[in-house]
């Protein structure tokens, strides 16, 4: 096919076409910032404030109170100057990260509580705190092992037979924990706050292992006592304990 026939070709295709309406917009263009060069005359001043005031030293930090910073009774401020210096090896380390405030919170105190058992600084006391931590925690036969072992220094402690029926009742072993119980309530002083605790755990683990009746003989002997208990919560705890078991 030559150009004219080409040409001819086109001129009947595009026969009828029209071109576009202009549209009617004015193109707007913000007007052009000043040549003054903010950022840098911003940077200029922060280097000349830090300049003249600079960063306090490790001293003026902690006499100034800027630094937020805890010193237990009876230790020397030369302690937190060498913590804050690095003077002291780093031996351990814990990961806190994806903890609120008060799981943070746990495990400091569980890891230092360890380290005081683990190095024959800890007493009964010491031992204990660090069970509940573990009970706390999720660490049932740990925090176990521990109450057993105070219990096997101590017979009579009574901290040590709570936490044993607890950390047994955890586990589902009821008749474990119910003996425990039983325990601490002969061990404890009658009309002691342990006692009636002891009491109404035995009725309701009692309870629990399917002796109703047996439960409520004992609610009801221990019914003209419960006026005596100074402890609100646990004495609301035995009543609806007492209408649920004796209705």
């Amino acid at each position: 096919m030559s150009d004219a026939e080409d040409r001819e070709a086109l001129k009947r295709a595009l026969a009828g076409v029209k071109p576009l309406a202009r549209p009617r917009r004015q193109a707007l263009r913000a007007s052009a910032p000043k040549p003054v060069p903010v950022q840098t005359r911003r940077d200029e001043r922060a280097v000349l404030a830090e300049s003249i005031a600079g960063p306090l030293s490790v001293d003026e930090a902690l006499e100034t109170g800027i630094e937020l910073t805890y010193l237990r009774d009876g230790l020397s401020r030369q302690v937190l100057r060498r913590l804050r210096r690095g003077h002291w090896v780093v031996q351990d380390e814990l990961d806190l990260h994806g903890m609120n405030r008060v799981e943070a919170a746990e495990q400091v105190a569980l890891r230092l509580y360890e380290l005081l058992v683990a190095d024959s600084e800890g007493g009964s006391k010491t031992k204990l705190t660090l069970a509940r931590l573990y009970e706390n925690t999720g660490a049932v036969q740990k925090s176990a092992a521990l109450y057993a072992e105070v219990l096997q220094a101590n017979g009579d402690s009574l901290a040590a037979l709570r936490g044993l029926g607890r950390t047994a009742e955890t586990e589902k072993h009821l008749p474990a924990a119910l003996g425990y119980w039983q325990r601490l309530t002969k061990t404890a002083r009658a009309g002691d706050l342990p006692w009636y605790e002891g009491s109404y755990e035995v009725a309701r683990l009692t309870q629990a292992t399917g002796k109703t009746q047996e439960s409520c003989a004992q609610l009801q002997q221990l019914k003209p006592a419960i006026p005596g208990l100074s402890d609100a919560d646990l004495r609301q705890k035995l009543d609806a304990l007492y209408k649920q078991v004796c209705r």
